[in-house]
């Protein structure tokens, strides 16, 4: 209950936006058991992206269109039970 309380803060806060939805497909592609749950992100993502992976930043715009129709699904290697 408490991190939905403190979830809610920072979306009411608007320093948490949706973007997308994680889906039961994503996890049958890959073979893995993620909950299927609301992709939010940070207010601070484009300072990151700008800082620290600049090529990266004309991508923000267009996030909520690629989770909800990637070209590629894939396992981090290095994670176990993750998605790239």
């Amino acid at each position: 209950m408490c991190t939905d309380k403190l979830l809610n803060d920072k979306i009411n806060a608007g320093k948490l936006f949706k973007v997308g939805d994680y889906i039961q497909e994503y996890n049958d592609v890959l073979e893995i058991s993620l909950p299927c749950k609301t992709i939010y992100q940070s207010s601070g993502l484009e300072v990151h992206v700008r800082q620290k992976h600049n090529d990266y930043l004309k991508y923000l715009t267009n996030i909520s269109e690629i989770i909800s129709n990637p070209d590629y699904i894939g396992n981090n290697p290095k994670e176990t039970n993750s998605i790239e």
